[in-house]
């Protein structure tokens, strides 16, 4: 298990949701603000929401968002379709471990909860449907933005 939690605690420095939509400001404005990791699931396998995974926060202005967890911080820059459906992001890491990488991913936003799936890896396939396989390297997170 401590596996498992080291695995996705890795992956979740690795991630972060769109802002940046091919239809200008309005939407990337919809992702701005604080958010807290609600539930995550690795190989269609639950990872329980530990403290580590508990306090890692996503800060997102406009295409920025910076991923932090006691200290340790990745920045990267999210462009997002919303045209496709579902609709589509790419992650590219522009600081921290990773830098240079992009992954491909699908989104839904409900309010202000935020869904991301996409492979733990960078250079595989966009996902196209919101479903997991055993050993796939699946990587879906929920992601509740933070009441000011």
């Amino acid at each position: 298990m401590k596996m498992l939690t080291a695995t996705a605690l890795a992956a979740c420095l690795l991630l972060a949701g769109p802002a940046q939509a091919n239809d200008g400001p309005k939407a990337a404005a919809t992702m701005d603000g604080t958010w807290y990791i609600y539930s995550l699931t690795i190989d269609n396998k639950p990872v329980p929401v530990d403290e580590n995974l508990k306090e890692i926060r996503r800060e997102v202005l406009g295409d920025t968002h910076t991923i932090t967890l006691k200290g340790n911080r990745m920045v990267l820059v999210a462009t997002i379709d919303v045209t496709k459906s579902p609709m589509t992001l790419d992650m590219l890491i522009v600081e921290g471990d990773g830098k240079g990488k992009t992954y491909h991913a699908i989104y839904k936003l409900e309010g202000d909860t935020l869904t991301i799936f996409r492979h733990i890896d960078p250079d595989r396939p966009r996902p196209k449907a919101f479903f997991t396989e055993p050993d796939s390297g699946a990587f879906l997170i929920v992601w509740k933005r933070v009441k000011s």
